[in-house]
């Protein structure tokens, strides 16, 4: 974290996850403005899994609407 920019690297069980957490991520009061830099499927061992980076920012109370 730098500031108010998050960053979130990760590994999920598929793509879908990753769509579903930018989805609550839109829907959150304290993070805003979701970005994907990276999902990339990946095998691993007899499984597949995403790995991805994903870019927010943190809202704080009190902040206006506007900053969003």
């Amino acid at each position: 974290q730098t500031g108010s920019n998050i960053e979130i690297r990760g590994v999920a069980q598929s793509s879908t996850r990753v769509s579903a957490l930018m989805r609550q991520v839109d829907a959150s009061d304290y993070l805003t403005d979701p970005e994907v830099d990276k999902v990339e499927t990946t095998q691993s061992g007899a499984s597949r899994q995403a790995e991805f980076i994903v870019f927010l920012k943190q809202v704080r109370a009190g902040d206006d609407e506007e900053l969003r």
